[in-house]
């Protein structure tokens, strides 16, 4: 009786899962079936992960102490050379002091700033005179060739022809 009065209880969907409840438990273990399938492959991934890890921990640490020795000797390698610039530009500054004292000498022993400034601008009308020169011959000279050119062109019997040739 006391079956009927658990039935009457119960409600039809109530009912019905415990006739499908085979069914249920197969599916339910199924799907267990399937997890601890999946948490064991997930175990073993973290397993040769973490394996990976270690032998790349290894090999880092050589790495990073050549790294290490690498960036030491760059090191070096950069003070030395900022130290041979700052030599290059102590010479280069003794250089061009012993020149501007040179040049002050040079013009002291012409006679002065002004005679350094004649000399100078007869320098500069020389190079003028010559430039003009040069461009005075080489204009002749195109001027020249255009006449030979222009005779060539238009000789009598030529340029007869050519006006024939224009007008046809």
């Amino acid at each position: 009786m006391q079956n009927t009065t658990m039935a009457s209880v119960m409600s039809p969907d109530a009912a019905n899962r415990t006739r499908a409840s085979p069914q249920v438990l197969r599916d339910q273990e199924s799907e267990i079936a399937r997890l601890n399938k999946q948490l064991f492959n997930m175990k073993l991934r973290v397993f040769y992960l973490e394996e990976r890890l270690a032998k790349s921990g290894r090999q880092g640490g050589e790495d990073m102490s050549a790294l290490m020795k690498e960036n030491y000797d760059q090191a070096m390698l950069l003070d030395e050379k900022t130290a041979e610039l700052e030599e290059r530009n102590l010479l280069l500054i003794k250089a061009r002091n012993a020149i501007e004292s040179l040049q002050t000498d040079l013009e002291m022993a012409r006679g002065g700033r002004g005679d350094r400034q004649e000399a100078e601008a007869g320098v500069r009308l020389e190079e003028r005179e010559q430039e003009f020169e040069q461009y005075r011959r080489k204009m002749t000279a195109e001027l020249q060739a255009q006449k030979d050119a222009n005779k060539q062109v238009c000789s009598p019997s030529r340029c007869t022809d050519i006006r024939w040739s224009l007008w046809s």
